[in-house]
């Protein structure tokens, strides 16, 4: 009658973990190879999807405040431009039922002097209708409106004021700045707006003028662009399309750049798709690597432990118990290096976020990704080597020395 074997047969699952880290223990160096391997490549996965996360994050938060319903259009004016009087708002308003208000703006930067002090300036020359087109708030005083097209008057952003006025903005308000030959009152002071990436210029740091004042200021009044605003959402795209084929009309010599914000966001997501694509695949490099590390120190133990693993066979081991025993080295070189790896990764990735300027966020798959898969690679990477083992013959592993 055939005797069968106890469920219970063989070791615990407790004693070959102890079994399994006093192996690895004993070998030294070879763990530690096999280890720092599988930390590095956790690490690189941990570290680089968090910096990809947070690089998103960055990215985003500097459009966080575009307006969607703007459309910019970029005049390069070379040989060919544009003068400010032969172009009427109004009239593109009306062509494009989809605008709401429109306004032209005109770069210039120009020497000025306050109170003793000569300074250069931003100058933009523009209509009453950019309040409107850019939803502008002033802090001080008020903007300029159709009655002060010829007017010497100004409206100065927060940063221009804080200068003038010595950290007090309010006390500009009111005077007079001389550019040219010419006196300019500032009529009002806007609040702290931002960079914003849709917008050629900075609120903050400009000098609003009356567009037919520049001609005072400025030897070129052609236009650099325009600001236009529509109805609703829905309408931007297509009536950035028939905006730019009436100016393409209208102006055929003009090089001529129409751009919204869905356009941007659209591209700022592709890149940081892409950018964290690039980032994923250099950490399964790593990770692929500390397999191979891991594969290669558990092939050595393998070849250095023959006569354990004969031993172990002829004192009633069973191929799987063998197999078992490999496994759970592996495991246990696999576990210790991801927890390591990902505590790591996250370190380097907040010093990187930190160092950057940018506020650091956990990105949520960071952790679950870089350990799942250091643990996976790690248990494929041992299996061949436990497998091998467990194939031995006993008579020839206690025979080779």
């Amino acid at each position: 009658m055939r005797d069968h074997q106890p469920r219970n047969y063989g070791m615990s699952a407790f004693m070959i973990w102890r079994a399994a880290w006093r192996n690895l223990l004993a070998t030294g160096r070879s763990t530690l190879l096999a280890l720092s391997g599988i930390a590095i490549g956790c690490a690189s996965i941990v570290a680089f999807v968090n910096t990809g996360h947070n690089a998103t994050l960055a990215a985003l938060k500097m459009f966080s405040g575009l307006d969607i319903n703007v459309i910019t259009v970029n005049l390069n004016t070379y040989d060919h431009g544009i003068d400010s009087a032969s172009l009427n708002m109004g009239d593109l308003t009306t062509a494009i039922p989809g605008l709401s208000s429109a306004a032209p703006w005109i770069y210039f930067p120009s020497p000025g002097r306050y109170n003793g002090k000569t300074d250069t300036f931003t100058l933009i020359g523009s209509s009453a209708e950019l309040e409107e087109v850019m939803q502008l708030r002033l802090r001080y005083g008020r903007f300029i409106s159709d009655y002060d097209q010829h007017s010497p008057y100004l409206v100065i952003g927060n940063e221009v004021a804080v200068t003038l006025g010595e950290g007090e903005p309010s006390r500009v308000l009111g005077k007079q700045i001389q550019l040219g030959n010419y006196l300019y009152t500032v009529i009002g002071i806007f609040e702290i707006k931002g960079q914003n990436p849709i917008f050629p210029f900075s609120l903050d740091s400009v000098v609003i003028v009356p567009i037919n004042a520049m001609r005072k200021i400025s030897p070129n009044t052609d236009l650099n662009g325009i600001i236009a605003r529509t109805i609703t959402t829905a309408t931007t795209e297509t009536a950035a399309k028939d905006l730019l084929a009436l100016l393409k009309h209208k102006f055929p010599a003009v090089d001529i750049d129409v751009r919204v914000a869905q356009q941007l966001l659209q591209g700022q997501e592709e890149q940081s798709k892409t950018f964290s694509f690039m980032l994923i695949g250099l950490a399964v490099i790593s990770l692929l690597t500390g397999g191979i590390a891991i594969s290669n120190v558990m092939l050595m133990n393998v070849s250095t432990r023959r006569k354990e693993i004969g031993l172990r066979m002829a004192l009633g081991a069973r191929t799987q118990d063998i197999r078992r025993l490999f496994l759970y080295e592996a495991a246990a070189l696999t576990f210790a290096g991801a927890i390591l790896g990902a505590l790591a990764g996250v370190i380097v990735s907040c010093l990187f976020v930190f160092y950057s300027g940018w506020s650091f966020s956990l990105a949520p798959l960071s952790l679950p990704l870089g350990i799942g898969s250091s643990i996976m690679a790690g248990l494929i990477s041992g299996f061949y080597p436990a497998h091998k083992a467990s194939e031995m013959e006993p008579v020839q592993a206690l025979r080779d020395d």
